[in-house]
């Protein structure tokens, strides 16, 4: 029989992990990239974006998922790149 193991429940940070002059060099990526989405739609649990759909787009935001993820984990993120070239997946 396996003995109980109780562990403490570890609290969930919800906030940025940047913090001062990397904080601020992020928004400036950020925020031009945000300024540029073509269509916004709210839904129940967050928004979706549509952003352009050139290869350099899709570089550009499979960058910034990956770099988000590393500073706030607790977002939740994906890229549905399936309505590219007028084509659904």
């Amino acid at each position: 029989m396996m003995p109980d193991i109780q562990q403490e429940a570890q609290p969930v940070v919800l906030a940025c992990s940047l913090t001062g002059k990397d904080f601020v060099a992020r928004q400036q990526v950020v925020s031009p990239l945000m300024a540029s989405y073509q269509q916004m739609q709210e839904l129940e649990d967050g928004y979706a974006f549509q952003f352009p759909g050139e290869s350099e787009w899709m570089q550009r935001l499979v960058t910034f998922v990956a770099e988000e993820r590393e500073c706030c984990p607790f977002l939740p993120s994906n890229c549905d790149m399936s309505q590219i070239g007028g084509q659904s997946g």
